[in-house]
């Protein structure tokens, strides 16, 4: 499960939302092969972390600038991954939060795949595919 709190503010005219506070697993708390690849969603401390697809970099990096990096999950064989670091306190245009908003969804949605299938599957190996 996954907490957002959000402040609705008007700055330069424009609608944004501001980050208040999050509340969420930890990168520790998820399953490997959801945190070791994309889209993927974890809190760690006072940092709220997106995983993006490395194709989908230029669509973040227009959208939130220079924040946003990407990084080589060494421990695994997955491939790279973008990721978009996220603090208490940032301010976010509307379609950011739109981005933000889907890319939860969809990590969400990933992760439920990935119990369901691992609790379905308590002995010898298993195939997952999403």
């Amino acid at each position: 499960m996954l907490e957002i709190k959000v402040e609705k503010i008007v700055k330069d005219k424009k609608k944004q939302l501001k980050l208040l506070d999050f509340k969420g697993l930890s990168s520790e708390q998820l399953p490997c092969r959801y945190w070791n690849s994309a889209p993927a969603v974890a809190v760690n401390s006072s940092v709220l972390t997106l995983r993006f697809k490395t194709e989908d970099f230029d669509l973040w990096k227009e959208l939130f600038g220079t924040g946003v990096y990407t990084i080589q999950c060494s421990e695994t064989k997955h491939a790279p991954v973008g990721v978009l670091p996220l603090q208490r306190g940032d301010i976010l245009t509307l379609q950011q939060w739109k981005k933000i908003s889907t890319h939860i969804t969809d990590a969400g949605e990933r992760l439920h795949k990935i119990n369901k299938a691992l609790n379905e599957n308590w002995t010898g190996t298993a195939v997952i595919k999403w």
